[in-house]
């Protein structure tokens, strides 16, 4: 039979009370619903640091990861690696929960992110003792609060606007060569804005004793047709380097003696829209097929702030004000810019 002594039992003691320290050194993956008061002191700080950070709002519909850190900065990609001091899974439906980070150390200043990109952005609230850190469009880009130095109140940065260009060229580049983008001409060496994603019209500037050869690309440039002098290209932010998503040159020959000039395509598409008083515009083209691009200036320059394929030479859309709008055909064939008003039964 076993017989305990004091010692025995001073020793279980002690190693329950570690036992019990062990286990209390990180919170991972407790939350709880409610808001905690701004200012108030919170959890046991005899325990150590005890973080709260508040899920406000957001217009997200994914599931994603809230990382922490306590006394380092939230590095990028922090949730590959276990690069945090807590991490948690959070969903839409968790707005209004709060969620509790516990590090056995002094609190000097902490950082928190959501792992959301494209759009969908996290507002949040995150409080230690009386420091309340008030947060809006944050994702995993964005840090709240937005430094490492702890102050009572911060709103997180926001990603910074980037406005991306395209490097354009002429070869040979002493002709006075170049091309047009939407219409717009470029000349060698010249760095318009561009926007990704977006479908522009392409066509070399005309050089006398010269014909258009071909187009050549790098990074992240795509042209439909390298062969053709009118023709479509959309460019790529993956290749940015801070000046250029990438190169974009209209190539040129000699012109022989036995061929014939070769001019770019003047806009010859011409298209009509009825019904347009009705707030529904019914148009037709002489295309097959093809994109309508609408802007809101008369030049049609720009991104257009919508844009639709067509079959069949025609196509309905809604209208609620003026709007411009240019029709690029499938045989690259364009239209000139042409203004559509819902005030005209008939343009």
């Amino acid at each position: 039979m076993f017989n305990a002594t004091p010692l025995t039992f001073f020793v279980i003691l002690v190693f329950s009370f570690a036992i019990v320290g062990t286990l209390s050194f990180f919170v991972g993956d407790n939350f709880k619903t409610g808001s905690s008061t701004q200012g108030a002191i919170v959890g046991d700080i005899s325990r150590g640091t005890i973080l709260e950070v508040k899920i406000v709002s957001t217009n997200d519909t994914f599931s994603r990861y809230i990382g922490v850190t306590i006394n380092k900065p939230l590095e990028k990609n922090w949730w590959n690696g276990n690069r945090y001091t807590c991490n948690f899974v959070v969903r839409p439906s968790y707005v209004g929960n709060t969620f509790t980070c516990e590090l056995n150390e002094p609190y000097n200043f902490s950082q928190t992110s959501i792992s959301s990109d494209a759009g969908y952005l996290w507002n949040i609230q995150v409080t230690y003792k009386n420091q309340v850190y008030t947060c809006s469009g944050v994702d995993q880009y964005v840090r709240c609060p937005s430094t490492v130095s702890p102050t009572t109140t911060t709103t997180a940065i926001t990603k910074p606007s980037i406005n991306y260009k395209v490097c354009t060229y002429a070869n040979p580049n002493a002709i006075g060569g170049g091309l047009y983008l939407n219409g717009k001409s470029y000349a060698n060496g010249q760095t318009p804005e561009i926007q990704t994603g977006v479908l522009y019209t392409l066509s070399p500037i005309s050089v006398d004793g010269y014909q258009f050869d071909s187009w050549t690309t790098s990074n992240g440039v795509s042209v439909s047709e390298s062969g053709s002098q009118n023709t479509t290209v959309v460019f790529s932010s993956s290749s940015w380097d801070g000046t250029c998503v990438g190169t974009l040159t209209a190539n040129y020959v000699l012109q022989s003696t036995t061929s014939t000039t070769t001019t770019t395509v003047a806009p010859s598409i011409n298209f009509t829209c009825s019904g347009c008083n009705t707030g529904k515009c019914m148009c037709a083209t002489s295309c097959s097929g093809g994109i309508a691009n609408f802007y809101l200036n008369s030049s049609c320059s720009g991104t257009p702030f919508r844009q639709f394929t067509f079959s069949g030479g025609n196509f309905t859309f809604n209208i609620a004000s003026t709007t411009y709008a240019q029709i690029l055909c499938d045989n690259g064939q364009f239209s000139y810019c042409k203004m559509i008003s819902p005030t005209l039964a008939q343009q």
